[in-house]
């Protein structure tokens, strides 16, 4: 409950963008990703030496949950959840229905209503279209779709749709599927798939082992995002 409360404070003032980023400044961890040494300073309250992607790891590795947590939204993830930084972002935290299904470029979670196993994908589509598209691969017995491969194995589970949430929201599809796998990878730490965590048949976008030192920070996250 203390770090969850902390983790309300977790606001980077003037995040850095990666856009806004001087090549010379920032260390890539994974394409379309990228760590601002700045940022890294000011979330460590430290003078870091120059980084390379080997002693970066450590520094991230020796930061507490909260730093991490800066660290990631100052980065442009939805950490804080209903304190999402912009408008855009703000948008995708809602309850209505006609709302949520309208909203895209999206990274969300469906649960099984019957066991609470969720599912995480991504669309760059309206959410009503991607939901439509998986139901019609469950109707059509898809076996590389995980929500149908969960009903086959469970009888008489059903997914709970009107219980999707998103987790993160981002326009650039490499982003959002890196985004994707971050979440996937926060869930499902191991290289096989969990069935007993996860309705994902597969972990995504391959991310660098960098992101596991995150996984605390975005299974709190998805938490408060799941009320």
């Amino acid at each position: 409950m203390l770090l969850n409360n902390r983790l309300n404070d977790c606001s980077i003032q003037q995040p850095l963008a990666l856009k806004n980023c001087q090549m010379k400044n920032v260390l890539f961890i994974v394409f379309a990703f990228a760590i601002p040494v700045a940022l890294l300073s000011q979330v460590t309250k430290q003078t870091l030496p120059q980084l390379n992607k080997t002693n970066v790891k450590q520094v991230i590795a020796a930061m507490s949950v909260e730093q991490k947590a800066k660290l990631v939204t100052g980065m442009g993830m939805i950490l804080p959840g209903p304190t999402a930084n912009n408008d855009k972002k703000k948008s995708i935290w809602t309850n209505k229905r006609t709302e949520r299904e309208e909203c895209k470029n999206v990274v969300y979670s469906v649960p099984c209503g019957d066991c609470g196993i969720r599912y995480i994908g991504e669309t760059g589509q309206h959410f009503s279209e991607r939901r439509s598209q998986h139901q019609r691969d469950v109707k059509n017995r898809k076996k590389t779709n995980g929500f149908y491969c969960h009903i086959r194995e469970n009888k008489g589970h059903k997914i709970d749709w009107d219980k999707a949430l998103f987790l993160d929201y981002e326009k650039n599809w490499k982003r959002r599927k890196i985004k994707e796998a971050i979440y996937i990878n926060a869930i499902n730490p191991t290289n096989t798939m969990n069935k007993k965590d996860i309705l994902n048949l597969e972990k995504g976008y391959e991310l660098d082992a960098v992101w596991s030192e995150f996984n605390e920070v975005h299974r709190l996250g998805i938490t408060r995002k799941m009320g």
